[in-house]
Order: C-alpha cells, then structure tokens, then sequence
C-alpha cells in the first residue's frame, strides 16, 4: 500500500502529460471528418447551414490548434497540468456541443439516406474520440456524454417511432462506449504503473551495482595492500623459522625449531590461497602467443615440491611427454600446485606421481595434467562436496586432519569454469585418487 501511494502522484502527473500531449497531436486530424460530413451534405442538400456548421467547426478546431501548438500554451500546460485538464475538458464539451449541432444544421430536411451517413459520421466521431482522449476519463465521458446526448434529443426532436427507436440504439451505444472508455482508462493508468515500478527497479538495481563496484574495488584495494603488508613479514618468518631449525640441527630444540617452521608455512600458505582467491574473478583468458613448455612446467614443479615431500617421507615422481600448452603460465602454474599440494596434505604413505599425457577431443588436441596419490581416498558420500569452498575431507580414525583451509581445489574449480577447461578427479577409499585437468594444446611455433 506504501508503494501504491507512492507512486500515486508519479502516476497522474504522468497520465496528464500524456492526455495533454496526445490531445495537441490529435487535433489536426479532427480536420478531415468534419471537412467530409460537411461537404457531403451540402453536395446533397445545397443547404446555407452547411457554411455556418462549416465556419463554427472549422474556426473552432483553427483556434484549437493555433493555442495548442503555441510553446507559451504547451509551458503553462505543463507548469499546471490539473489546470491543463480542466480548460481540456471545457474545450472538448465545447468541440462535442459542435459535432452535436450538425444534424440540426446540415439536414433542413428528414431523409432517411441523409439520416443513415449522419449516424455513421457522428458514431465513427464518437469511436474515434477514444484516440485523442484515452488518458483523461473526465474529458472522454464528457465528449460521449455531449455528443451522444445532442444526437439523442435531435432523434426524439423529430417525433417519428423509427428516430425513437434510433435515439434508444444511440443511448445503449453510448452507455457502452463510456464503459469501454472507462476500462480502457483504467487499463492504461495500470500500464504507466507498470512503466514507473520498471523504472524504479532498474534505478534501486543501478544503484545496488553501484555499491557493489564501489565495494568490490574497496576489496580489491584491500587485498592489494593486505597483499603487500602481510606476505613479506610471513615469508621472512618462515625463512627465520629454516634458519633456525638448520642452526639448531642436532639439538634438543630441533625438534621445536621444525615445529614452528611447519606453523609459519602452513600459515603462508594460508594466507596465500585467502589472498589469491580474490584474484580469481577475472582470470585472464590465453593470449594467441602463450605457451607453457609441459616438461619445464613439470621441473620447476619438482624444484619446487620434492624437499617438502622428502621431510614428510613421500616420494614425488614426475612423467611428461614433449609439448606445450596454451595458457597463461601463472595459472596454469598455481593450478598444478593446487592440486600437488593437496595430494601432499591427504597422502600419509607412499607417494604423489605428477604425469602430463596428450588427449585427442572434438575441440582439437589437449594435455591432461594429472596428479596421483597414494592418500585415504574419498568416500562416496564426500564426492561432491570435494570442489567445495573450505571443505576437508574427514581424516582417517587414529590421524590428524590435513592442515589447511579447503581452498585449493575450490580454487582450481573456478578458473576452470571460467576458461572452459574440463576438470575432474577419481577416488577409490583405501587406494588413493587422482585429480586431473585438461588444457588446450599450443601449436607448434612457426617454422617448427
């Protein structure tokens, strides 16, 4: 109901700009039926009282259109448009109590041919008022009401059963055509309803992604600054934390010293996969000449993984087949270590077997990284949770849970749907699992 009220005045000052505007339009067509009805009858009747219709109706709508196209007239009108309606309405009795005088002027004699084109001209007028006068029901029953009150009074004015019978045909039509008018009336208001509500919600909705721009570059500055400030002093404790177990090697603090280095690790790689998450909203698509080498991007890899592996008693094997593939090398890169490291933190025993194999799909040719372990595998139940922003899966009975927060393949999922590689995993509980990703293939450089 709040809503309703407020869009009452919206509504009518709408409606009125309407009413007025078509009406100015409209007026120049009302020319031609009365310049017809006119002409017709004085080719039949040579009357003197076809002139003088002539000169009222035609002085009258001149007047009309001379005011109503004045820009002095259409800024008053708009300045007051309640007023506007008000002189509209009087101005249409006045054009309706013309229309009503010409059976009164244009036919000195009863004829029933004459009678017939009268009626038909006189209720086309009345139809065709409905054009001009739809968004004002004040000026529109007004006209029906004038005009088919005059033709009324000049059929029972000539006293004969058949024009009473006419006069009652006429009334019926004209109570009909008011009716008609009304629901139309009511119809259009309900469409500028309509229209004013749309532009209310696109105006909130242009404004709520306003503020969600606003604040989304409030987050990216945060992030960038957060990226700055925190990842230094992290990595540099995490080096102070190497040092000191390194100097403390063979001592009884040792075993503390490692302890420490596992928590500042574990929690620069926290706070990485929070810092870099952010980053995934807009990845960049591959440009035309990027090309990640598979077997340096598998070395790098190994530089990388294999001394974590080696101090949690894993082995870390690698395979590739010469080629290339065509993607951004950063996100390629944080893709396959999203994956390396997640099979590190599950696997307890044996190992983690990191393989690039070609493919030939529909789409064209592709290399498939793949990263096997030898980890507790995943339950049927936890299968589609396992993409999952901040889902764990649960540790066997007797371990630990696997530090970290549950990003990483969530992280993975999301470039994927945006670049449109194809992603997935297979898990057997008690025999590990494997987690691969497909990436378009390079073509070979020119001249290879």
């Amino acid at each position: 109901m709040a809503d309703a009220d407020a869009l009452s005045e919206p509504i009518e000052t709408e409606r009125l700009r309407r009413f007025f505007a078509q009406n100015v339009r409209s007026l120049p067509t009302t020319l031609y039926p009365a310049l017809a009805i006119w002409l017709f009858f004085w080719w039949v009747t040579r009357s003197p009282g076809c002139f003088a219709w002539a000169a009222l109706i035609h002085g009258w709508q001149a007047l009309r259109i001379h005011a109503g196209t004045r820009p002095e007239y259409q800024q008053a009108a708009l300045a007051d448009l309640q007023a506007a309606e008000r002189r509209a309405v009087g101005h249409v009795v006045t054009f309706a109590l013309l229309w009503g005088l010409a059976p009164w002027m244009l036919m000195p004699e009863q004829d029933h041919a004459q009678l017939s084109v009268m009626l038909l001209m006189l209720v086309g007028v009345m139809a065709g008022s409905a054009n001009g006068l739809a968004f004002s029901l004040r000026a529109g029953l007004s006209f029906q009401a004038t005009l088919g009150g005059l033709l009324m009074a000049w059929l029972l004015w000539q006293r004969t059963l058949t024009d009473t019978v006419l006069a009652v045909s006429t009334a019926v039509f004209t109570g009909t055509l008011m009716l008609m008018f009304r629901n139309q009336q009511r119809h259009l208001v309900q469409l500028i309803r309509a229209r004013l509500e749309q532009a209310a919600q696109a105006r909130t909705l242009a404004e709520q992604k306003a503020e969600l721009e606003r604040l989304h570059q409030e987050r990216s500055r945060l992030f960038a600054t957060a990226s700055h400030d925190l990842r230094q002093p992290v990595q540099a404790l995490n080096l102070q934390a190497q040092t000191l177990a390194q100097a403390l090697d063979g001592q009884p603090q040792a075993a503390a010293a490692r302890r420490i280095g596992d928590v500042t690790q574990s929690l620069s790689q926290t706070l990485d996969a929070i810092l870099d998450l952010h980053q995934l909203d807009h990845v960049p698509a591959p440009a035309p000449g990027d090309r990640v080498d598979a077997e340096a991007l598998l070395f790098e890899a190994a530089q990388l993984w294999r001394d974590i592996a080696e101090r949690r008693g894993l082995s870390l094997r690698f395979h590739s087949l010469p080629g290339a593939l065509h993607a951004p090398r950063i996100t390629v890169q944080r893709m396959l270590y999203n994956l390396i490291d997640n099979a590190l933190k599950y696997t307890r025993h044996g190992g983690v077997l990191v393989a690039v194999r070609q493919r030939q799909r529909a789409c064209g040719p592709v290399l498939r990284l793949e990263v096997w372990d030898t980890g507790p595998g995943i339950a049927a139940e936890h299968q589609p949770q396992v993409f999952q922003a901040f889902f764990r899966a649960p540790a066997p009975a007797g371990q630990p849970p696997a530090p970290g927060l549950g990003l990483g393949l969530s992280a993975v999922q999301r470039v994927c749907r945006q670049l449109g590689w194809p992603l997935g995993f297979c898990s057997r509980p008690g025999r590990g699992s494997v987690f691969w990703l497909e990436v378009p293939a390079a073509q070979p450089p020119d001249g290879a």
